[in-house]
């Protein structure tokens, strides 16, 4: 996720503006001081067009995958632009691809220091915390994210994802049933809600979730696993099979578990 910067002009502005005011009320100085000043003035605004080009440069690094480089970069930018929150949201994101939870909780604390409304730095510095097994404080952000943001449909899904996991499944439900309401596309939506269903033993509206997962997206391998589990808790045996088959054939190892327990005999 990249965010591209365009409120670095206003900080160079009102650099000009008071350099400016400065040079007039003191004109009668000597000529030292006025280059000194200039000379200053100059670099800061130079610093300002760096920053811009080493997060332009950053950006290019990502896109061809080389993260640390792109790191290096986008670190360097937030180090000449301090007070641009897009320059340390870029280092966290880089950071927490490199797995680098902490340091990256860091830099999105630095974003969320200088934006106190910026809903994907909080989201993202949530996602640190439940990587680093903070799920209380993770979900704390995300219900930020949602009481700022209440159109957003990722944050129900990633508050969501670790209300299940924290075994809170009817508010992992609830999260869920919000996503899919503001994004009613979003297969792993339909595919989560599936496996919070599957977990409260509610099998058939369950299957109803899953089939609309692997209709929107024939490619998700986990959601066959789970319509796999539904069927054969509701007495529908080949087709679980065929979907537990399908899933291993996808890469989903533990399906072969399953198979080999539930499935010998029918094959």
């Amino acid at each position: 996720m990249i965010k591209k910067t365009g409120t670095y002009k206003i900080f160079s502005t009102i650099l000009l503006v008071v350099f400016s005011l400065s040079l007039f009320a003191q004109g009668e100085n000597d000529n030292v001081q006025n280059e000194d000043l200039m000379e200053l003035t100059m670099r800061l605004n130079s610093d300002v067009s760096n920053a811009k080009y080493l997060n332009k440069k950053g950006i290019m690094y990502e896109q061809a995958g080389k993260l640390e480089q792109a790191l290096e970069a986008y670190a360097k930018a937030a180090d000449l632009s301090p007070e641009n929150p897009d320059y340390f949201f870029n280092k966290g994101n880089m950071l927490f691809q490199l797995a680098r939870y902490q340091e990256a909780f860091d830099a999105f604390n630095e974003t969320v220091r200088i934006d106190r409304f910026d809903a994907q730095a909080f989201m993202a510095r949530g996602n640190c915390r439940a990587m680093m097994c903070d799920l209380e404080g993770a979900i704390i952000d995300y219900d930020f994210v949602v009481r700022i943001r209440p159109t957003f449909p990722r944050a129900y899904y990633q508050r969501g994802l670790y209300n299940f996991q924290a075994e809170n499944y009817r508010r992992a439900l609830k999260d869920f049933n919000e996503a899919i309401d503001l994004e009613p596309k979003f297969a792993k939506g339909y595919y989560q809600r599936g496996l919070v269903l599957n977990a409260m033993e509610r099998y058939k509206k369950a299957l109803r979730d899953l089939d609309k997962a692997i209709q929107l997206d024939p490619s998700l391998a986990e959601a066959y696993l789970q319509r796999g589990i539904a069927l054969l808790n509701t007495d529908q045996a080949v087709k679980g099979c065929n979907d537990l088959e399908r899933a291993l054939n996808l890469g989903v190892k533990e399906a072969e578990v399953l198979i080999s327990k539930y499935c010998g005999e029918i094959n």
